[in-house]
């Protein structure tokens, strides 16, 4: 019988799964030794007794006999040859330590996968079975799997294929978000000229895709992770849900000149507003680190920092180099400062493009 997901009294949640009907014994158990699991391939490994039940018959869970119940699960595309399953979901766990890869190959990997770790087969392929782990699309060694019955039937091509398109469905299995859902989310779109979407809200865990700028996103939660928003983004062969620096995110799509002039114009602002001793109008186009760290607006505005500055002239400013979210700026100007040094200053500024916007995060003079 099938058992819904349930919290247990100490918070900890039960995944849905099947069992046996409750009864005396537990010779007709699929842990019992004799009897092999049909949804996962396990076999059985607890000494059966010596209890006998009305209820028990022991052909009732032979994998050669039994018809399993199947669920459908929508994919995003048709087949045409005898390798893709979208009728219904195999669910079975992994019989060792592997990878999960974004191909049918062993390169590019998406992340590893332990022992025993819960997955959803969707087909099979060139030695590899296209699987759901965690809400990740990726690709597991068939020596790594635990297949089952219908698994090896998918393999030899002898399930019944679907030839209809049928509405793209969620891959992930823990917030299991209908489609509908997913449309209704609010949007937003990828700032930089290429992102990575992450397993987790940090650098280092491993990239589930790449996404380009403009690309639109569908939020799910923006307010949970500090600098890092939960998302979901819509590829070819599905849904993926991940991690997104807030930083790589805009309300609005990137118009190429904004990308291309934004950090000059920045920067000719910024030295504008210095010259016309607006201080809160320049600090806010920065967001340096250091600067925040030294006191923010209120040491960036005093005598001891850009508070002297009572005039400016602009030379130049170019841009040397931009890439995805980060901008180099080359600026020549004269700065007229009564308290300090008036002087010819060639500097080299670093910008960040964050929440849709170019912000200069640091200063040096140029060599």
């Amino acid at each position: 019988m099938y058992v819904s997901g349930y919290y247990k009294s100490n918070g900890t949640y039960v995944q849905p799964h099947y069992r046996t009907a409750p009864n005396s014994t537990n010779r007709d158990n699929f842990s019992t030794r004799g009897n092999t699991n049909p949804y996962t391939g396990q076999p059985g490994y607890i000494t059966p007794d010596s209890n006998t039940s009305s209820t028990y018959t022991p052909s009732t869970y032979s994998n050669s006999t039994t018809t399993y119940p199947k669920t459908t699960y929508s994919t995003t595309s048709t087949s045409s040859s005898n390798n893709s399953y979208n009728t219904a979901n195999i669910y079975t766990t992994t019989s060792s330590y592997g990878q999960l890869w974004s191909k049918p190959s062993q390169f590019d990997a998406i992340r590893p996968i332990k022992k025993g770790s819960r997955v959803k087969v969707i087909e099979y392929e060139d030695g590899f079975y296209k699987v759901i782990s965690n809400g990740t699309i990726g690709y597991i060694n068939s020596i790594t799997i635990n297949e089952n019955s219908t698994m090896k039937s998918l393999k030899k091509g002898e399930i019944e294929y679907s030839n209809t398109t049928e509405t793209k469905a969620t891959v992930n299995e823990i917030f299991d978000i209908e489609v509908s859902k997913i449309y209704a989310l609010p949007s937003k779109y990828v700032s930089a000229r290429e992102a990575n979407l992450r397993l987790g809200p940090t650098t280092i865990t491993n990239v589930l895709t790449t996404i380009k700028r403009n690309d639109k996103i569908r939020i799910i939660d923006s307010s949970t992770y500090s600098s890092w928003t939960k998302i979901i983004v819509e590829a070819d062969d599905g849904f993926y849900i991940g991690f997104l620096s807030n930083s790589l995110i805009s309300d609005d799509k990137i118009e190429n000149k904004e990308q291309t002039d934004g950090p000059t114009s920045v920067v000719k602002s910024f030295l504008k507003h210095l010259g016309e001793e607006e201080f809160y109008s320049a600090f806010s186009l920065t967001n340096s680190p250091s600067w925040n760290k030294n006191g923010g607006y209120s040491w960036f505005s005093s005598t001891d920092a850009y508070g002297g500055i009572d005039y400016v002239s602009i030379y130049e400013v170019r841009l040397e180099n931009a890439y995805e979210d980060q901008a180099v700026v080359f600026a020549d100007y004269y700065a007229s400062d009564p308290l300090h040094t008036s002087r010819r200053w060639k500097q080299i500024l670093i910008l960040e493009y964050q929440y849709g916007k170019w912000k200069i995060v640091k200063t040096k003079l140029a060599e």
